[in-house]
């Protein structure tokens, strides 16, 4: 669950910013976040399908309700309903006709009153939210205005690479892959690297995207600096 992104965390812990979690389905990356190995950051857990977001509460109240849940569908608006459906966590969408529970959208720029962002709160947003990223991407509006990483999945299975494209040529993001161990993180910055890094088309890739100084100097610092679980510099 998040196998590059956590091995991650303990790197940044030092850096004081809000982690939003959108897709947080039973909360587990928000426990994370909220932990003391990680520097105990603010969180938020947003889940659109009702039953993970009950799972979400109850595992922030087995955690001393340490991060806030919000059961709503991260999109490019807020307050309009939609339906979320599938069974398993990854296969569940708002997107198409399909049965299921009805749900309010969020908008990612309606957080920053909501959270009451200081100003130059650095913020995580990992986004994991079944085909509809570059949909919450362009609700992002204020939130973006924070220094923010925006950490994603890339679908094995998606040969357009849309998202990250997304990101990159849209939005003006530079691209990291991280290792699943902690170690190998690398900018990517072709698409032949994209293509490259899907070895198993069943299998997700996470990705981290910014802009901000903030974000880049510290994933180049990392990346510079890293070591292999051997303990031999990269």
């Amino acid at each position: 669950y998040c196998p590059e992104l956590e091995p991650f965390m303990p790197l940044i812990a030092d850096i004081d910013y809000v982690f939003i979690d959108c897709g947080a389905n039973y909360g587990y990356m928000s426990v994370v976040s909220t932990s003391d190995t990680v520097g105990n950051k603010r969180t938020v857990a947003i889940e659109a399908h009702p039953v993970s977001a009950a799972l979400s509460r109850r595992n922030a109240e087995l955690n001393g309700n340490r991060f806030e849940v919000l059961h709503n569908a991260v999109y490019h608006t807020s307050g309009n309903t939609v339906r979320i459906g599938g069974g398993k966590h990854e296969a569940r969408t708002i997107l198409g006709d399909h049965d299921g529970a009805d749900v309010e959208t969020l908008a990612l720029g309606d957080l920053v009153k909501k959270l009451d962002l200081k100003k130059g709160q650095p913020v995580i947003l990992k986004l994991d939210v079944e085909g509809v990223e570059i949909d919450a991407m362009k609700g992002a509006g204020t939130l973006l205005e924070h220094p923010t990483m925006v950490v994603y999945e890339e679908h094995g299975n998606d040969p357009t690479h849309e998202v990250s494209y997304y990101l990159r040529d849209e939005m003006g993001m530079r691209l990291w892959r991280g290792g699943k161990e902690g170690n190998n993180l690398r900018e990517i910055t072709s698409d032949a690297e994209i293509a490259a890094m899907k070895s198993n088309t069943s299998d997700g890739y996470d990705m981290f995207a910014t802009r901000d100084d903030l974000w880049i100097e510290r994933l180049e610092h990392i990346a510079q600096t890293q070591v292999t679980p051997a303990g031999a510099a990269l």
